[in-house]
């Protein structure tokens, strides 16, 4: 249970620092890689705005990915009947979402974004169902004071969270690509150069505080 536990934090805690890379500084390059590989007409459309949106939506789906495998894995019969009925509750969420975002006139994003409503449905329900899971299984197998209270900590949600000085390089990297987005002109050659080599530093400043 100790290792089991340990792992899927681990998993998780990766996900949610390489989430943070792609939602901080991916959407800066948005504009750029439509300008250079499909040409000006493509960048001046509202392409760049989804791609921003959907750059926001990865890492729900990456979490959602990992929290509801280990549900379909492990889960009893009991959980995954409760499951079904739960993904009744997210397509109602889903579809309030859509309905607010179209009120709010957010357009094509408001898809993405309600989709990101959705993901946060199903991961709530998911992490609920791991630290219920981790609660019988802990029981049964008898560990001691320690050895459960590290379970806890695993299953808790701010052993997935980075630390607060992580957080503070990765959002020095955000407005160091935000600051090079708006002072080069990456629509030439040499803008483009320095504007990727801005955000490969920023990026490898943040790999280097995982």
């Amino acid at each position: 249970d100790v290792c089991s536990s340990d792992l899927l934090s681990s998993l998780l805690l990766l996900h949610t620092h390489l989430s943070l890379i792609l939602t901080l500084l991916a959407p800066s390059y948005t504009s750029p890689l439509l300008y250079h590989l499909l040409g000006p007409r493509w960048s001046a459309s509202s392409a760049p705005v989804i791609l921003r949106a959907y750059c926001f939506y990865l890492p729900f789906l990456a979490i959602n990915g990992i929290t509801e495998a280990f549900f379909q894995s492990v889960a009893s019969g009991f959980w995954l009947r409760r499951g079904s009925l739960w993904m009744g509750a997210c397509s109602v969420g889903f579809i309030g979402a859509v309905v607010a975002g179209v009120k709010a006139g957010m357009g094509e994003t408001g898809l993405v974004y309600a989709n990101c409503v959705n993901m946060s449905m199903r991961i709530a329900f998911s992490s609920l169902f791991i630290r219920s899971f981790f609660v019988e299984a802990t029981a049964k197998v008898g560990l001691s004071k320690g050895e459960e209270e590290e379970v806890w900590r695993n299953v808790g949600w701010r052993s997935w969270m980075p630390k607060v000085g992580t957080l503070g390089v990765f959002g020095a990297a955000w407005m160091a690509v935000k600051w090079s987005e708006e002072r080069w002109d990456w629509r030439t050659v040499g803008g483009l150069g320095r504007h990727v080599g801005v955000g490969a530093v920023a990026g490898i400043a943040c790999l280097g505080v995982m």
